[in-house]
């Protein structure tokens, strides 16, 4: 085995107000050869298969014939006895998560770079008709090659901010991004119909959410205020005391209880949250009283986010197979999701390598290993998790408002992101009905309906239909505690 040469620590590259959006960099996509790796083989687009008889082999193969390959589990069998080599080899690191599943492994040689990647992140099965697929995505969208929708996207935005010859904007400084890392919370999540059955249900959502709300963005230098903020920021996001006088129908703003679980209250109380000046406006139209405890605000705003997502929008418009448009929101949604990375990524790393603050990696019936989760940081990541957030809570605004009437009503069942699930089946003036030819060239944020059979509702975000069925999530306890 190689011996690896120890990383030293390095501390993030965020320089605050002199870090730049990462709009101009050159064009760095790379065309490479598709396959899926099999036990002792490589398998390409046209069904060639190449067979290696081991390790070193199987890293000739792929810088030889320029790969990229995918695969369906970095613990299958046939690959996990070389997960080892990898861990201990200096030129090869094993990405993983926060919790040590590895998810992509990086080969390098001098300069150049081989990835093998999970198909996981396509939605996929690692075979051959998912690289033919690929292939055809890479093609219509003329680009290079790319291991994953995140890189995709974040190319697509670089290259829409290269064409438009964009304005630069700034990272938030580091306390900036540390507190928005620390309070964020993710999409909204509503289930009063949880475990209930309904004969029939409507189901709403939004036409390309993510790309409406994105349009408009906070920018420049972000200004730490106390107490109250100034009516000068454009927006802000910081710290509230809500008080709810009389129960709501539906919780306007998000509370994170001490486990972690995000919850909307509804019950006369008294909350802490973290919320953006849009929801602070609505907590008061829902006749709450706030107090203002201190937070991040930013004076100017920029449309410059507007080019990039006429352009998805214009691609998930004319894509001609339905798996090409389902891809594109998937770019989407992950392009805007990595402004919000840290810059951190972890590897799975050998004792000798490991530091003291890397946790240790234990077999699934608890027993110890000896190799470790270690984390880095990348110095020249520059985040913009303002971007990512208010995106994110000004769909989930929208989601809370047209959801809200229904909830009054007492018919809602189910908030899930960008879309709403109701047992009233009289249809809500001025939207569209899924899959017509209406929905297909309606306007981002126009609200979608279908209706649903026989409906079972058996975890938060999850559905059971006749027409669609969607297992994402797993029940978990619901607490409510007032702060």
């Amino acid at each position: 085995m190689q011996e690896k040469k120890k990383r030293s620590p390095t501390t993030s590259g965020r320089t605050g107000h002199n870090a730049l959006f990462p709009g101009f960099t050159r064009d760095t996509s790379i065309s490479r050869r598709l396959c899926v790796l099999k036990e002792k083989r490589f398998i390409d687009s046209k069904g060639n298969i190449k067979r290696y008889r081991d390790y070193d082999e199987m890293k000739k193969i792929m810088f030889d014939d320029n790969l990229l390959s995918f695969i369906d589990d970095f613990t299958a069998k046939f690959f996990y006895e070389y997960l080892e080599n990898c861990i201990h080899d200096k030129d090869c690191d094993v990405m993983s998560d926060t919790e040590g599943n590895a998810h992509s492994v990086r080969f390098k040689f001098g300069r150049q770079t081989r990835w093998i990647v999970r198909s996981k992140s396509w939605n996929s099965r690692a075979e051959v008709d998912f690289i033919l697929r690929l292939d055809s995505l890479f093609a219509w969208l003329k680009c290079g090659s790319h291991a994953t929708p995140g890189a995709l996207g974040t190319w697509l935005v670089r290259k829409s901010w290269r064409e438009n010859r964009l304005a630069f904007h700034t990272s938030p400084n580091d306390a900036c991004c540390d507190y928005i890392y620390t309070h964020q919370v993710g999409m909204r999540v509503d289930t009063p119909g949880l475990n209930n059955f309904y004969e029939f249900s409507v189901d709403y959502d939004a036409a390309s959410a993510f790309l409406g709300e994105h349009i408009l963005q906070p920018t420049k230098t972000s200004i730490r205020y106390d107490a109250e903020p100034s009516g000068k920021y454009f927006t802000w996001f910081g710290k509230c005391v809500v008080t709810i006088k009389s129960e709501l129908a539906l919780g306007c703003f998000p509370v994170r209880l001490g486990s972690g679980l995000i919850v909307y209250p509804s019950l006369p109380g008294k909350y802490i949250t973290y919320i953006w000046k849009e929801q602070y406006e609505e907590c008061l139209i829902a006749g709450c009283k706030i107090i203002c405890d201190g937070g991040y605000g930013w004076l100017e705003s920029t449309f410059d986010t507007l080019s990039w997502c006429e352009d998805m929008y214009f691609l998930k418009l004319s894509a001609p197979e339905k798996y090409l448009e389902d891809w594109t929101k998937q770019i989407i949604v992950s392009a805007i999701g990595r402004y919000g990375m840290h810059g951190d990524f972890h590897s799975i790393v050998s004792r000798e390598l490991a530091t003291k603050d890397d946790m240790r990696l234990t077999r699934s019936d608890g027993t110890p290993t000896h190799y470790f989760i270690h984390k880095e940081s990348n110095r020249h990541a520059i985040p913009m998790p303002h971007w990512n957030n208010y995106t994110g809570q000004r769909v989930a605004l929208d989601t809370y408002k047209f959801a809200l009437p229904f909830a009054e009503r007492g018919t809602l069942v189910s908030t899930n992101c960008d879309s709403v699930l109701v047992f009233d089946v009289s249809v809500v003036p001025g939207t569209v009905r899924k899959y017509s030819i209406d929905s297909a060239l309606c306007e981002v944020s126009t609200w979608r309906w279908e209706l649903l059979h026989n409906v079972f509702i058996p975890a938060p975000r999850s559905i059971n239909s006749e027409e669609k069925v969607r297992r994402p999530g797993v029940t978990r306890v619901k607490e409510f505690i007032s702060e």
